[in-house]
């Protein structure tokens, strides 16, 4: 691999690998001992229970080590290869350990994301109504729902109830503040309050901030840590996502966040930080 390339995932059993540059663009994946080229190929390549998903919104599949499609997802969401749920001509069928198990007719399974977290499936009836299933073809609670997303990893689901968007649980219970709306980000959620500020959310659905900012990086270090950057009105915040603190404040300039520093250019001047909020180093550069 590309010595350029950085490490974004590996896989439970260190079989897959996901390579990144410098730039935070997905380009290699190593997979059965294959290296193969994805630059482009995906526009959102990850791993699930020991499978890389290339997903494309419309044309996900399965992706096997020379980078072609193992497994089409184009009208299905799946656990894993032996446990899932697709559409079928009107129809929606779920599998448990490759046996159809449930049929549900004139239902349109939600497959925007191909992995089915929590083994929960999102469908719609005619009527536009959202309504979760278990892999099993049980519904998991009664609530239905005017607009809703699939679970997350950590058994969380954007729903609209009541005019009103919340985050619930696998029972269905409310866990956060109603919003007017929730933005999905993938590593995070952001909740529009009624006036006018935002609440940055984590999966697990604990508000980590209130900032009327707005949200410039998202950034994770190789140790698994997550840090933001928020800009409003010309200034700039570096905020420790996982503690909920803020690392440092006020700062002009452009930020740069790698895995062991954080590196602030003002014009010609370069500080270096350390993720505790400490000055390390600085100079002016010669450069022209």
């Amino acid at each position: 691999v590309n010595n350029m390339n950085i490490i974004e995932t590996v896989s439970e059993d260190k079989n897959i690998a996901i390579f990144k540059d410098y730039n935070d663009k997905v380009t290699t994946l190593v997979k059965d001992g294959k290296t193969s080229d994805i630059t482009n190929k995906c526009s959102k390549l990850f791993i699930r229970n020991n499978l890389a998903f290339c997903d494309n919104i419309t044309n996900g599949y399965l992706i096997n080590g020379l980078g072609e499609s193992e497994l089409d997802l184009s009208n299905k969401v799946i656990y894993n290869k032996q446990n899932y749920v697709e559409n079928d001509n009107g129809n929606i069928n779920f599998y448990e350990d490759n046996n159809k198990v449930a049929t549900l007719s004139n239902y349109t399974l939600i497959n925007t994301n191909k992995y089915m977290a929590s083994k929960v499936a999102l469908v719609r009836d005619a009527n536009n109504i959202y309504t979760y299933y278990y892999i099993n073809g049980k519904r998991i609670f009664d609530k239905t729902f005017k607009d809703a997303k699939q679970f997350n990893d950590y058994g969380l689901a954007i729903v609209k109830e009541n005019s009103y968007y919340n985050l619930i649980n696998l029972k269905g219970e409310l866990l956060t503040n109603s919003y007017s709306s929730i933005e999905d980000h993938e590593d995070y959620y952001l909740g529009l309050n009624s006036n006018g500020s935002k609440d940055i959310i984590n999966l697990k659905g604990e508000v980590v901030k209130t900032t009327t900012a707005t949200v410039s990086t998202f950034f994770t270090r190789k140790d698994g840590r997550h840090f933001m950057v928020l800009e409003e009105n010309n200034n700039q915040t570096i905020l420790d996502f996982d503690k909920k603190t803020d690392v440092l404040t006020n700062i002009k300039g452009s930020i740069y966040l790698r895995n062991n520093t954080i590196l602030v250019q003002i014009d010609k001047q370069v500080i270096f930080y350390a993720y505790n909020g400490k000055k390390a180093y600085e100079y002016t550069s010669m450069a022209k």
